[in-house]
């Protein structure tokens, strides 16, 4: 089970971002790499859960920080996802027709397209 710590920066002006340590493996849908972010000065900064398939596409994506989350799924007509604050208080729902992926800046977006 491959896990490590990535150095995130800026890719303008290289500016330090803060560090994700990840862990990722087989899972019971494939494969999945899941991270907790800090920022440089160590605080926590939230995580990142990312699901792919048997053929490596990503099927499902979780992505929290210290004040929203946001969970999505690929499914036959796009991508479906919710989106809320911490508390509880307000969520949003949405779909982006015909996406077949995710983006975005953790390092997981990266292994995921270099496994297809």
């Amino acid at each position: 089970m491959p896990s490590g710590v990535y150095a995130l920066h800026d890719p303008r002006d290289g500016t330090p971002l803060g560090t994700e340590h990840f862990t990722c493996a087989p899972g019971p849908a494939g494969w999945r790499y899941t991270a907790d972010r800090r920022t440089p000065s160590g605080e926590p900064a939230g995580g990142v859960d990312l699901t792919m398939d048997a053929l490596g596409r990503p099927v499902r994506l979780e992505v929290r920080t210290t004040l929203w989350w946001v969970r999505g799924g690929i499914d036959v007509g796009g991508l479906s996802w919710v989106r809320g604050d911490t508390g509880g208080r307000r969520a949003l729902e949405g779909h982006a027709p015909g996406a077949r992926a995710f983006t975005g800046t953790s390092p997981a977006h990266l292994i995921s397209l270099a496994r297809l």
